[in-house]
């Protein structure tokens, strides 16, 4: 499984000399992932159509991705950020997904998108509270420290307000949809995940019969309900 999360991608990250093709490390663990206990690393991104545990992204797009990367190092960007989603985080997905054990934790993250969405820049990332937190600043000075409560956190007002907005409109439509009939469902994959397009790869594939996609297994919204009651 791999990682999800926002990640830092630095210079010396980057491997032209990948075994798979071309690749770079994403950082994993980052302080989020540290302070919840998750170990481990070598997470990368790179070439093929077959992984363990990191993001395969074909030949053709790594090379893509990584031109683009090295360019923007070459012009004086020192760092750039990998977003790391479960899924688009859109109404229909998160009413699909929204009895799932990792919802509070990808409503973090889907935050982190919204602050996107809204400035079409990549929001700045900082943690406190042993949470994710964006585009803000401690109001007092203090330092943020990921295992520490959040200090008074100053934002920009008109962000922080669409933002707001982006996401009750969002939370409406997750309740419309779930009351309208669209069931929570669980995926159940063969081995790991694929993206739709790989299916035509499959001479490049090491085990073609994870190509297969995910089974949905439709869930009662009453039993958890009731479960969590």
């Amino acid at each position: 499984q791999v990682p999800e999360g926002f990640y830092t991608i630095t210079p010396g990250q980057m491997n032209p000399n990948s075994a798979y093709y071309l690749s770079f490390n994403v950082g994993y663990p980052n302080a989020f992932d540290r302070a919840h206990g998750y170990t481990g690393g070598a997470i990368m991104v790179h070439g093929a159509c077959s992984s363990a545990g990191c993001f395969s992204m074909t030949d053709d797009q790594i090379a893509e991705i990584y031109a683009i990367t090295r360019e923007a190092f070459g012009g004086g960007q020192r760092a750039i950020q990998m977003q790391s989603f479960p899924f688009r985080m859109t109404p229909e997905n998160l009413a699909k997904h929204r009895l799932d054990p990792n919802m509070a934790f990808w409503k973090q993250l889907k935050e982190g998108n919204d602050h996107f969405e809204v400035t079409q820049k990549e929001p700045r990332v900082a943690f406190c509270g042993r949470r994710y937190v964006f585009n803000a600043a401690p109001g007092d000075g203090q330092n943020m420290d990921v295992n520490g409560a959040c200090p008074p956190l100053r934002h920009n007002p008109e962000v922080a307000l669409a933002v707001a907005e982006k996401a009750d409109q969002d939370n409406r439509k997750v309740a419309e949809l779930a009351n309208n009939g669209v069931k929570a469902v669980r995926l159940v994959y063969q081995d790991g995940g694929q993206h739709p397009s790989f299916s035509s790869r499959v001479a490049e594939v090491s085990r073609p019969e994870t190509l297969t996609p995910p089974t949905e297994i439709a869930l009662d919204d009453r039993a958890a309900k009731t479960t969590s009651d």
